[in-house]
């Protein structure tokens, strides 16, 4: 065969092979989908009790806050769950930062400027470690988010004075991802105040 005869069976093949490919890509539904980034609803704004507090300023409890952990599964892609054994992740769907940091960002927001405790980073003070064990969307046999958080409070001796674990969900009204996302926030608003308001007991009961 010469060369123009071979020359001429790539090219033909080339473009059997380039229309085998559209219409793939036609049949699977075109491009692939873009990532949608969410993040839980934001807190309503909350004034500091830093100022005129009771208990605020150099004679409120001082606390450590360690950064907070998470379960090696919650990372930036939602989490949706059917059943306590099953659980998946959404391709396109993704939080904007990873969520032990927003816990991390309100718990620390909740109880130092809004609650007026002392942040301490080094020396006798208690330490609190925390860690992020579920975040997710719940969707059998109730459709709703739930979160729940591991909680260590240690005294100024390093020996555990509290050890306890805290879970709440909150209803989603809707199936899109920003009735999700607001769902999760709803719930992650009331789960740092019930911490909050343990940690803070604790603290001022010394």
């Amino acid at each position: 065969m010469s060369a123009f005869g071979e020359a001429g069976i790539q090219i033909r093949l080339a473009v059997v092979l380039g229309a085998m490919g559209l219409l793939c890509a036609c049949l699977l539904g075109g491009r692939p989908e873009a990532p949608r980034y969410f993040r839980p609803e934001p807190p309503a704004r909350v004034e500091s009790a830093l100022d005129g507090a009771p208990g605020a300023g150099s004679t409120a409890p001082a606390l450590r806050l360690h950064r907070v952990t998470s379960a090696a599964h919650l990372k930036e892609r939602i989490v949706w769950r059917t059943s306590d054994v099953e659980f998946g992740f959404y391709d396109t769907r993704r939080w904007t930062e990873l969520p032990a940091h927003y816990v991390e960002q309100r718990l620390s927001r909740q109880l130092f400027e809004v609650r007026g405790l002392r942040r301490a980073t080094a020396g006798r003070a208690p330490l609190l470690e925390v860690e992020l064990l579920a975040f997710e969307e719940v969707l059998t046999p109730r459709h709703q988010a739930r979160l729940e958080l591991r909680v260590l409070l240690f005294d100024r001796k390093g020996i555990a004075r509290l050890e306890r674990t805290f879970t709440t969900v909150e209803p989603i009204p809707g199936d899109d991802p920003v009735s999700v996302s607001r769902a999760i926030g709803r719930a992650l608003n009331v789960l740092v105040g019930r911490v909050s308001d343990v940690i803070e007991s604790e603290l001022r009961s010394d």
